[in-house]
């Protein structure tokens, strides 16, 4: 089924570029298991070629990723070399590729472990002894050429581990290692007790190896953690706003590392949401927004080991007694207000100033920085009031030394922006 063959390998090209090695694999089962000559086996397989050519060629990054800038980044930087990877790469086929240190402990994971092996060694008994009865002279010979082929796949599949564009991760080389399978598998066929071992070793192992703590975005203790957290992030947000105004921008802080909510300008979002027009970002990304951008609304959030999201209050300054705390308010507001501050919206920082002297009105610096970021926004009216409130609390000589200073600091950000 050429025409259906291709159509799929042309969808598993726009998943995952390991894809292209697949028509080097059609080519050798070709030739080794279906017996065509290599010019035959090529001929059969020339559309595969093309296609994969125009993939290439098409593909927005393969380019810089060979010749340009992409051969290097901050992931080659720890690159293995060759001997490295190709010894890596032959301990990931048995589990041995990194530390064991199960989360639950080593009673947990073998316990576990051992249930998913008793499966898998029962499945490989049964399906041994029927290809046994089903055995023919011609097996020998057909066990060579499935291993040639099981070998050329191996390579294939485990080339693009070389390549020097990217690091080494163990599902890099997936591919490759079902060929790595059908090789041992073959190997072992008339060894019923060395495969059954083997399969009994290598599914316990799994076990403890996926519950280890690990960076590697490629294991099973990374996804599950990144998912979790994840799923409680949108719980949660959506907790707090089953929906957001269209061209809304959220910005979030202390969001726990390595889970991919912010890559880019947070895409999850809006799939999330189903509105394409909302961005995310962290706080370090934040910008004002310009003169003309009138729709969307601004909204602060950091994550919280409690509650998982705690939202920042940023619109106009709170009158005294209307301020509702919450634990780490303070801090949330200073942080918000250092942040408007140094992007150049010196009112918003002021507001964020002012909530805080209005939930601590026995904190007059707060006022003083509320006054002074007014100032430097050109509000005379609520920068005096506010230089008024200070005075009250702490006297007038104090206020002149921190407004001096806190003045030059608030301009040096502000700069020409008076928003």
């Amino acid at each position: 089924r050429d025409s259906l063959g291709l159509l799929f390998l042309l969808l598993a090209l726009l998943s995952k570029e390991a894809a292209a090695v697949l028509p080097a694999v059609a080519f050798c089962f070709l030739w080794l298991i279906e017996g065509r000559s290599p010019i035959q086996a090529l001929r059969r397989t020339a559309w595969n070629w093309a296609l994969l050519i125009v993939w290439f060629v098409v593909h927005p990054t393969l380019m810089d990723r060979f010749f340009g800038p992409l051969q290097h980044s901050l992931e080659t930087e720890g690159r293995l070399g060759p001997g490295s990877t190709m010894l890596m790469t032959l301990l990931a086929q048995l589990n041995l590729d990194g530390r064991f240190d199960p989360d639950g402990g080593w009673g947990l994971a073998l316990a576990r472990g051992a249930m998913s092996a008793a499966i898998l060694a029962i499945l490989v008994i049964v399906i041994s002894r029927t290809a046994s009865r089903a055995g023919s002279e011609e097996e020998p010979r057909r066990a060579g050429a499935v291993i040639a082929f099981g070998l050329l796949w191996t390579a294939a599949g485990w080339a693009i581990l070389f390549l020097p564009s990217i690091g080494w991760h163990s599902y890099y080389g997936v591919l490759g290692s079902l060929g790595c399978w059908l090789v041992i598998g073959t190997a072992l066929r008339r060894r019923l007790g060395v495969a059954v071992a083997v399969v009994l070793v290598v599914a316990t192992l799994r076990e403890a190896r996926a519950t280890t703590p690990s960076w590697d975005w490629g294991t099973d203790w990374y996804q599950q953690r990144a998912g979790n957290l994840l799923g409680a992030i949108r719980d949660r947000l959506f907790e707090l706003h089953p929906e957001f105004p269209a061209h809304s921008r959220i910005f979030l802080a202390r969001i726990p590392n390595n889970i991919g909510l912010l890559a880019g300008d947070g895409p999850a979002l809006r799939v999330w949401y189903d509105d394409p027009t909302l961005k995310a970002g962290y706080y370090s990304s934040y910008t004002p927004r310009l003169p003309g951008e009138t729709s969307g609304v601004d909204y602060f959030l950091r994550f919280d080991t409690l509650q998982v999201l705690v939202e920042v209050e940023s619109g106009p300054a709170t009158r005294v007694g209307e301020f509702r705390t919450y634990p780490g308010w303070q801090r949330d507001q200073s942080v918000l207000a250092s942040l408007f501050l140094r992007s150049g919206s010196p009112r918003a920082a002021a507001a964020a100033f002012a909530r805080v002297f209005a939930g601590s009105p026995d904190l007059p610096n707060y006022a003083v920085f509320a006054a002074t970021a007014y100032e430097v926004a050109g509000d005379t009216l609520e920068a005096d009031r506010y230089y008024h409130e200070a005075v009250l609390v702490d006297g007038d000589s104090l206020v002149g030394v921190w407004r001096k200073d806190l003045l030059e600091e608030a301009r040096r950000y502000a700069g020409s922006s008076r928003r």
